[in-house]
């Protein structure tokens, strides 16, 4: 995966970071849920950074307060794989693992 020199990365690659469908981004996108984004001449990107916080304000340690959060939706899956980004020189690779 390329990354832009100021390191923001497309839509569809941040919904793979995330482990759901481009079309579950979309749709938090436009009810204001998900990470923030950048959007230039129509496209939308995220900065690695921003999905990062974004999760991170996520960890929970209960059910109780995941209910809190309301982040599941109808439309997302829950992958059996988890993929990172890394950093590789002016672009970023993708690291997949099974849990």
């Amino acid at each position: 995966m390329r990354a832009l020199p100021d390191g923001r990365i497309p839509s569809v690659y941040a919904a793979e970071y995330l482990g759901i469908e481009d079309s579950t981004l979309r749709s938090w996108r436009s009810e204001g849920r998900g990470p923030k984004f950048v959007k230039v001449g129509g496209r939308v990107f995220y900065r690695p950074s921003e999905i990062d916080e974004w999760l991170a304000a996520r960890t929970v340690q209960n059910t109780e307060q995941g209910r809190q959060l309301k982040i599941t939706t109808p439309h997302m899956r829950i992958p059996k794989l988890q993929i990172r980004l890394v950093p590789d020189g002016s672009s970023y690779r993708v690291e997949r693992h099974f849990n």
